[in-house]
């Protein structure tokens, strides 16, 4: 921004891409270490709003799913802080603004058995009493970790399901549990509710290879976890190609038919408000039949909560 009307000088600033008149030039990747970020300006929250800071134990994310932007974002650096590091700020956070509950922000927590250990136990051992949520893959989620995050505050973890088809998945690079019968989504649900922290599940419709009978499936698979109590909360999305991903340029690309260039159009269909008709189709389903599956994910879930 200092160098914004100093042209000659764009050449020299890594982490930017600028157009001249012989092109668009494309600088080195910059990559700031990761433990000289400061805290947000949290002085800047609204003083009559409770304050549920998102807390950052990494960047980046241990998976490479195909569909996911979160790598391209950090550009495949995953980098993990300083756990005392990450414990000094929640208890600055707790002693300047009295906050009771934060998020962990990592894409995938606890992604590092050793560190999640001792951030949990840093956390009892300090007796910080707080309530934090995070989210992770079903597949490294094991009774000990689990203990010691309920023990630590935990009291709910966002799982990537995604959908009911292992193929699928399996094609999307996303492969989320094995064979192993203890490992399918159903014990992974069952396990974290046994240390009494809800389960939030993720699922997205209209992954590359759905047809009706697969993407029913998914749904199918909604109303079970939900009617069965294992699933407390769900976030059902449609797939977005985000320009970068494997999805939209990469080896995947050829699987689904981009049909609205329009990047306003290209909305997660997570909520009502950031909703619309998909800007893509499979060789299987059009994008109105995503859409209408969406819709009918939601009544399902709606209808067991």
């Amino acid at each position: 921004m200092k160098n914004l009307n100093n042209k000659d000088s764009w050449g020299d600033i890594s982490g930017i891409v600028y157009r001249t008149s012989k092109g668009i030039h494309k600088n080195e990747v910059r990559l700031v270490d990761i433990h000289s970020i400061g805290y947000p300006a949290y002085d800047l929250w609204p003083s009559d709003m409770p304050l549920v800071p998102r807390i950052y134990l990494s960047r980046g994310c241990i998976g490479s799913c195909d569909y996911c932007v979160v790598n391209i974002f950090f550009k495949c650096k995953y980098r993990r802080r300083k756990i005392d590091d990450v414990v000094d700020e929640i208890t600055y956070l707790q002693d300047k603004y009295n906050i009771s509950e934060f998020l962990i922000g990592d894409l995938c927590f606890p992604s590092n058995a050793k560190d999640t250990l001792y951030f949990c136990n840093q956390i009892i051992e300090k007796g910080i009493k707080i309530k934090w949520w995070c989210q992770t893959r079903p597949e490294i989620l094991n009774d000990e970790v689990l203990d010691i995050m309920q023990k630590a505050g935990c009291v709910q973890i966002g799982v990537g399901i995604e959908s009911a088809n292992a193929e699928i998945l399996d094609n999307c690079n996303s492969v989320k549990t094995s064979s192993d019968k203890n490992n399918d989504i159903k014990m992974v649900c069952k396990k974290i509710k046994k240390h009494n922290i809800a389960v939030q599940g993720y699922f997205i419709i209209g992954l590359p290879g759905e047809n009706i009978y697969k993407s029913m499936k998914t749904v199918s698979l909604i109303d079970e976890l939900t009617d069965e109590n294992l699933v407390d909360v769900t976030h059902i999305s449609v797939l977005v190609p985000y320009p970068g991903t494997k999805i939209k340029t990469g080896d995947s690309a050829d699987r689904i038919k981009i049909v609205d260039t329009n990047y306003e159009n290209y909305l997660m269909n997570c909520d009502l408000l950031n909703a619309g008709i998909p800007i893509y189709k499979t060789s299987n389903l059009s994008q109105y039949q995503i859409y209408s599956i969406w819709q009918l994910a939601l009544s399902t879930a709606a209808k067991n909560f």
